[in-house]
């Protein structure tokens, strides 16, 4: 039975000389390129049922969180280091500009450095992100653009080198789609696509619903994320709240769900499930718990 990959990546590495804010519920901004929960998470675990053609599977795996003393993400490393029988280490790094923003993400793997994206700011806000891919080592960018004082982008612009066997398909040498955002107290509530975006994904428009507790992963970013380009198939990386809904506008109309439960005392997600029908057709549905504390990197 095949299997998709489900990757939470690992994050950072801290610049010393300027102490990150620590932020409390709903006051962070993703887009500011700072990631300093005042309540961090420890450990993801993945309970993973799926069923298909083959039969049923089911799987745990945890993803560890490890944070430096002045509460920034150091490393993250999934799934036990085994994820789809792959029996080396997979891990990402975050490191850090002396603003105290995220400088680049280094996605590891066997030990090695395989991939870094690198982060690019202009007057405090993330402006690019930008990582090798392909032949010769083409670059691929995602673009953030602002109206004149807003803290929110407006647009969100990805542009993709288009390797030469693929040229006579799209017809240019660089792809370039562009989704327009709407934004409502800080969560992301539509993105539509251009015609670009329409034509090499389907989608013309995706909505999206919040629930009204806070959010610990916003501000999140990961390699895995940047590379399969989840900022809006996963928007909890830029949303002050937890998306409970997204529905995709095409020719007929997709729904996802995602189902949480709470802390009793202070409304922090303890688990969310939600379900994934593969290409395989097999539906597989994931039930991620969060902890919470730090785990110390030793300095």
């Amino acid at each position: 039975m095949k299997h998709i990959k489900l990757f939470i990546i690992p994050l950072i590495f801290v610049v010393a000389g300027c102490h990150p804010q620590h932020y409390t519920d709903g006051e962070q901004n993703a887009f500011e390129g700072r990631y300093s929960p005042s309540l961090p998470i420890s450990d993801m675990v993945h309970d993973i049922h799926e069923v298909g053609e083959g039969g049923t599977t089911d799987r745990t795996v945890n993803d560890v969180w490890t944070w430096n003393r002045d509460r920034q993400l150091v490393t993250v490393h999934y799934g036990n280091g085994n994820y789809d029988g792959i029996a080396s280490p997979i891990y990402d790094t975050y490191h850090y500009n002396s603003n105290g923003q995220i400088d680049s993400i280094v996605y590891h793997s066997d030990t090695e450095a395989r991939r870094t994206f690198k982060f690019h700011y202009d007057n405090g806000l993330l402006q690019r992100i930008t990582y090798p891919f392909g032949q010769e080592n083409q670059t691929r960018a995602i673009e953030f653009r602002y109206s004149n004082g807003s803290r929110y982008p407006y647009a969100i612009v990805l542009v993709q080198p288009v390797e030469d066997w693929l040229r006579n398909i799209y017809h240019t040498d660089t792809l370039v789609q562009c989704w327009t955002l709407q934004w409502n107290d800080g969560n992301l509530v539509r993105a539509t696509a251009d015609s670009m975006a329409h034509y090499c994904t389907g989608i013309t428009q995706i909505d999206y619903q919040y629930d009204n507790h806070y959010n610990p992963m916003q501000g999140h970013f990961t390699s895995s994320g940047i590379f399969q380009n989840e900022f809006l198939t996963n928007p909890s990386y830029l949303s002050r709240n937890n998306v409970v809904q997204s529905v995709y506008h095409s020719t007929s109309q997709a729904t996802n769900n995602w189902v949480y439960q709470y802390r009793s005392n202070d409304g922090y997600p303890l688990s969310v499930t939600h379900t994934v029908h593969t290409a395989y057709y097999s539906t597989i549905n994931i039930t991620t718990s969060l902890h919470y504390g730090e785990h110390f990197m030793d300095e």
